[in-house]
């Protein structure tokens, strides 16, 4: 029996709680987990693994091939400028038919309007002089001399309107007023034909085993990412091509980069459904990105590598 604590006191823990600290200590009852359950737990978790691998290894996803395209037109025709200088204006854009012979573009023509005033007025010196002495040989031949460089004057003055080589359809305007141009660079390509459009791919050369004629073909324009267009694939070029050939091809502005390249081909209509109830032109230079169906292959396959194929 424990002694009572002194008079006046209180004690610190209740007297429960001491006896239950001074009795023998007693293990409680062991954990169990009915075996019914451990067993449903265990099936459920084999059932889930199973039908992951049945799955990855049944459905199967497309690969692809990524590239660069541009956008050609039959029967393009080029509208170039004459000379070199800075474009003053631009007066079709694409879309808008002209005929041969309408103007499209300006160029600065400043320069050549001065020594065609100039050339006017020494023109009309010698006219007044010839006046002044008709019987004078010089004089004659003088007039004659300046009559030509007035001409050709004239003529460097009119050489500042670029014309339409062709009736057509403007496809694409390759310059902008204030650019400095080129002798001969091209100023627009106007199409005589309206029709199918041809889509030129250019992906890495790498890919060319794994690339097959009738493949899916998924294309982007540039200009309108938010539309895209399915294709099929219907030629594929045997040879690689460096990128001296694909400037032959016309796409040396797609931004494919350095190295050798394969081109596809694709046909796609010269007006698409723009994805938001209305339709978009096509127009030759176009540019876009493609991605190309090379294989399908399940997911287990990918883990595994090609050995399991």
């Amino acid at each position: 029996m424990s002694a009572a604590p002194p008079r006046g006191t209180h004690p610190v823990f209740r007297e429960e709680a001491l006896a239950a600290l001074r009795a023998p200590a007693r293990p409680g009852a062991p954990l169990s987990v009915g075996h019914s359950t451990g067993i449903a737990v265990v099936a459920v978790v084999v059932g889930l693994l199973v039908a992951v691998v049945a799955a990855a290894a049944i459905v199967s996803s497309p690969e692809y091939v990524a590239g660069r395209a541009v956008i050609q037109f039959d029967g393009v025709r080029f509208a170039r400028t004459p000379r070199a200088g800075a474009v003053d204006e631009v007066l079709v854009e694409p879309g808008q038919w002209v005929e041969r012979g309408d103007p499209i573009a300006r160029m600065d023509s400043s320069a050549a309007t001065r020594v065609h005033v100039r050339a006017r007025r020494e023109y009309d010196d010698a006219v007044r002089a010839m006046l002044r002495a008709p019987s004078s040989v010089a004089a004659r031949t003088e007039v004659g001399q300046r009559a030509r460089v007035m001409r050709r004057a004239h003529a460097d003055q009119l050489a500042s309107e670029i014309r339409a080589p062709v009736s057509g359809r403007v496809q694409a305007v390759r310059v902008r007023p204030g650019q400095t141009a080129a002798a001969s660079q091209v100023v627009c390509t106007i199409s005589d034909q309206d029709g199918q459009a041809r889509v030129l791919a250019l992906v890495p050369g790498n890919a060319r085993p794994s690339l097959d004629p009738g493949a899916s073909l998924r294309l982007t324009l540039d200009e309108h990412p938010r539309t895209t267009v399915e294709l099929a694939v219907h030629s594929i070029s045997n040879g690689l091509l460096s990128p001296d050939d694909v400037d032959q091809l016309g796409a040396a502005h797609v931004g494919v980069g350095e190295g050798v390249s394969v081109a596809v081909r694709a046909s796609m209509p010269a007006t698409i459904d723009d994805g938001r109830d209305g339709t978009l032109q096509i127009f030759d230079g176009m540019t876009a990105s493609v991605e190309i169906v090379v294989r399908e292959r399940s997911l287990l396959e990918r883990v595994l590598g090609d050995d399991v194929r």
